[in-house]
């Protein structure tokens, strides 16, 4: 629920700062409590940082798949498909050439 000035409190916590007990008291037991409401305790953030480190593992194993991926066709297709058309490129220059001389001739003699 909102108030009128538009403002809500956020979870756990009031409008001017967290929430305590009633009458300010504040007890191991309220300690303990808070704790476990998500408030960062050493066995959470040892916790945290596995999973930090479980996710920087996955994606530095995923950087090393796309690397190998990458150089495939730079180190086997690339080449091969270059020494293709190298040899074909002579082979359509030729064919150029003759469609040339074809088109010459017909207009030198009057195409029928």
């Amino acid at each position: 629920m909102g108030r009128a000035d538009g403002r809500t409190p956020s979870r756990g916590r009031g409008l001017d700062g967290p929430r305590s007990l009633p009458g300010g008291a504040d007890t191991a037991q309220h300690r303990a409590r808070a704790g476990r409401d998500g408030l960062p305790g050493r066995r959470a953030r040892r916790r945290g940082v596995r999973r930090h480190r479980a996710a920087a593992e996955l994606l530095a194993a995923e950087a090393g798949r796309t690397r190998q991926r990458v150089r495939a066709p730079r180190r086997h297709w690339i080449p091969r498909l270059r020494r293709e058309l190298a040899a074909l490129e002579p082979a359509l220059e030729e064919t150029e050439h003759e469609e040339a001389v074809r088109r010459r001739w017909a207009a030198a003699h009057g195409a029928r």
